[in-house]
């Protein structure tokens, strides 16, 4: 695991109280609402203004009739660029300010570290040259998204067990596109997405299981609303779920990623079912419902609960989020594996931790364009 820290300073607190409301806001609202002197706020104010950030407006006040100073938040005051890249897919998407999609491409090939970087720079070329004049300069960054971690000490992006990127490629992309490039775990990114646009909102305490390719979970913490807050990501594809079961490509046998991984589910229907072609056709009545694929099912439901209750008992989380495609068909599976992660009923929390998901798929090409303007503006 590893973790990042969002520093917080009076500013930064001013800016996320007005980026959460939006409208309707006064600097003395937020003077009381923060503890933050009127003075402090007013300048703060003056700052956006001036830097676009927000507008003002006269609202007349109740009994006096007076006009008060109202501001808003300024729509499309910024943009960021989020890329998603693994072994088999690079996704670019461009989104403003609140994470809103304004425009994306995608290609799907099959990536070794030479085309994989190859590619990449293709697409950022392309992709940065179809946007707007007007827009270009107001992109406060670049955020990717890795289904690995960040090997600080010797200096690699993992993308996969035998797919390492030197960190040097950030320099090349940040020369090549005068854009400041941050990077971060895909599941730390889609905790992102949850805590600003999703389930998380409310939450102090949290956790992302992310079920793509590859599993992962981003562990979210804020010990207040208006402070700064920490995440940090966990490889738990390769926790053990089972002593004696299937092999693994890391070496070892029962990784929990052998069992409830998006690519595994989809090749056993596969495998008795060869019509299937997507992961979608899964749920059709016509294969779940017959012996062997409930059996299908019936096996991820454990698996998935068997890990489920391991992440509780290991942090006891205010709410556990799963993400991904599953999160379209959780109708169906939702109240059996509830069931079984508390058929004993030992947690201090109950069925309530266990949400799935508001977005249909993992969200963290979202969360890598939201990334930047985190860390810039937060």
């Amino acid at each position: 695991m590893y973790q990042k820290k969002i520093k917080e300073s009076n500013e930064k607190k001013i800016f996320n109280y007005i980026y959460k409301k939006e409208e309707d806001l006064n600097a003395v609202d937020i003077s009381n609402t923060l503890n933050i002197s009127f003075p402090t706020v007013k300048n703060v104010l003056e700052k956006y203004l001036k830097d676009n950030i927000i507008n003002k407006s006269l609202k007349i006040g109740g009994k006096s009739g007076r006009k008060a100073q109202n501001y808003s938040l300024n729509k499309n005051f910024c943009y960021s660029i989020g890329v998603v890249i693994n072994m088999k897919k690079i996704h670019i998407i461009l989104t403003n300010e609140k994470g809103i999609n304004i425009k994306e491409t995608c290609i799907k090939e099959t990536f070794n570290i030479d085309t994989l970087t190859l590619r990449l720079f293709e697409e950022l070329e392309e992709f940065i040259g179809s946007i707007s004049k007007e827009i270009i300069p107001k992109i406060i960054g670049i955020g990717i998204s890795i289904p690995g971690v960040l090997d600080t000490i010797n200096k690699k992006i993992e993308i996969g067990i035998r797919l390492k990127l030197d960190f040097s490629i950030i320099e090349s992309i940040e020369e090549k596109f005068k854009m400041k490039v941050f990077i971060e775990n895909e599941s730390n990114l889609v905790a992102i997405v949850e805590k600003f646009m999703g389930i998380g909102e409310k939450c102090e305490d949290f956790i992302v299981l992310t079920i793509q390719e590859t599993i992962g979970i981003g562990i979210f913490n804020q010990e207040n609303y208006y402070e700064g807050f920490h995440f940090k990501a966990g490889r738990v594809a390769h926790m053990t779920i089972d002593m004696n079961g299937e092999e693994c490509e890391c070496g070892d046998s029962g990784c929990w990623g052998k069992y409830i991984s998006d690519d595994i589910l989809l090749q056993k229907f596969k495998n008795k079912f060869p019509l299937i072609k997507k992961y979608d056709d899964i749920f059709l009545s016509e294969y779940l419902e017959s012996k062997q694929g409930n059996e299908i099912i019936e096996n991820y439901i454990k698996y998935l609960a068997r890990g489920i209750k391991n992440l509780i008992f290991f942090s006891n989380p205010e709410k556990l989020i799963i993400s991904g495609k599953i999160c379209k068909h959780n109708h169906i599976i939702k109240d059996k594996l509830l069931n079984c992660i508390y058929n004993d009923n030992i947690f201090l929390r109950g069925k309530e931790t266990i949400q799935f998901s508001e977005f249909e798929q993992c969200p963290n090409s979202i969360g890598a364009a939201m990334l930047p303007i985190v860390d810039t503006l937060f």
